[in-house]
């Protein structure tokens, strides 16, 4: 059956439309992951440039091809952009039709280091350092995609603290963005960082309590806890990871260092032969963090199963437990007052992953909550690293 389509202009129009579709294929982007960002207004229009429906203007396919086509390909490729573009327009005044559409004057994009003057949850309010005059709201919705979004914006933005970002004023007001133009690199990140593979990263930071930030290989960052540093790393120091889990809603990507395994539980002398140690191949890792989803309440036994995002299928069909000494105060009060509910959504991290000795087949996994992790949210573009106390992403 031929599905009937929209007119979609002359064909050098279309030619010029494939031509597009080509150079947005080089970066790896489609319309729909560009969606509305700097380069365009949104997917639609971005399909009426593929379709030939709309010409695209030559400003906006000159910064497309800076941005996406390697550099040793733009010259020829911008050579091609000008005969595309001179038949797409001879063939639309030969028919009478609009010329190319013209990026719109908003919006207005100003550089600045922006000191915050007050904030909330939600969002906090900057000062350009420069320009008094000029202010703006910061949403968590504007922060870098590899940044975590935490549960309070003022707590990561305190009062006084300065920031480096744009203002950027449409016709919607000015506000005020860490990644304005920036595209989510979330869809490629989950088709390169494939659970097991192991890339290279280099060490960013490390803390006071021995926690071990990395940059990864192609791009993203990660944490590696102080239980798998052997010996000394600083800032600059290169290794090996492997990926454990990717999630994208939680901006999280949790890792391990290559050539480490977590440390065997130590057996009982009269179950030891029971201990089946292939079974830690499908469980989480001590240290990592993520979110779970309540699937059984136990007010009376004061403990809470989970089922783990990454880990939808532990062996044995077994479930994480958070016992009432791992659980914050609200959350206790919460458990013990009957208004813990199935489907309830937590942050936890991994306190204990090993063989159960008492059910065979099975596995004991034992979190504790993190009543300060990220909003399980998904992020715009259907994009989505947890929180530490630090402004890196994709914590282990």
């Amino acid at each position: 059956m031929t599905r009937n389509t929209e007119y979609r202009g002359p064909v050098e129009c279309r030619e010029l439309g494939r031509f597009v579709g080509q150079v947005m294929d080089l970066g790896g982007q489609t319309p729909t992951s560009l969606g509305t960002s700097i380069y365009g207004p949104g997917r639609s229009t971005w399909y009426a440039f593929k379709n030939g429906e709309q010409d695209i203007s030559p400003t906006l396919l000159a910064t497309i091809i800076r941005e996406f086509a390697p550099r040793g390909d733009q010259h020829r490729l911008q050579e091609q952009a000008k005969h595309f573009l001179s038949e797409a327009k001879r063939a639309r005044a030969g028919k009478g039709l609009p010329a190319a559409v013209q990026r719109p004057a908003f919006p207005i994009v100003v550089e600045a280091v922006a000191e915050v003057i007050w904030g909330s949850a939600e969002s906090v309010f900057v000062r350009d350092t420069a320009n008094p005059r000029r202010t703006g709201e910061l949403l968590a919705e504007h922060l870098p995609w590899d940044r975590t979004i935490p549960a309070d914006l003022s707590v990561r933005y305190p009062i006084g603290d300065t920031i480096a970002g744009r203002f950027v004023t449409d016709r919607n007001g000015t506000h005020f963005t860490e990644r304005h133009g920036q595209l989510s690199p979330w869809h490629q990140w989950v088709r390169i960082y494939q659970r097991g593979a192991t890339f290279r990263a280099t060490v960013s930071r490390v803390t006071a309590k021995g926690d071990v930030f990395i940059d990864l290989q192609h791009g993203g960052t990660s944490r590696i806890v102080p239980s798998q540093v052997t010996g000394e790393l600083v800032k600059g120091t290169q290794l090996e990871v492997t990926i454990r889990s990717i999630l994208p809603k939680q901006r999280c990507i949790n890792v391990t260092r290559s050539g480490w395994s977590a440390p065997a539980p130590a057996p009982t002398p009269t179950r030891a032969s029971s201990v089946d140690l292939a079974l830690l191949a499908g469980c989480p890792q001590e240290g990592e963090r993520m979110w779970a989803t309540v699937t059984s309440p136990r007010p009376e036994k004061a403990f809470i199963l989970l089922a783990l995002d990454g880990y939808p299928q532990l062996p044995g069909n077994s479930l994480a437990m958070l016992y009432h000494t791992a659980m914050s105060t609200p959350l206790k009060e919460a458990l013990l007052g009957d208004q813990v509910r199935v489907g309830d959504r937590l942050f936890v991290e991994v306190l204990l992953a090993r063989p159960d000795l008492k059910r065979s087949g099975k596995v004991q996994v034992h979190v504790r909550e993190i009543p300060e992790g990220p909003v399980d949210t998904a992020l715009p573009g259907s994009e989505g690293n947890v929180e530490d106390d630090s402004p890196h992403s994709g914590e282990n």
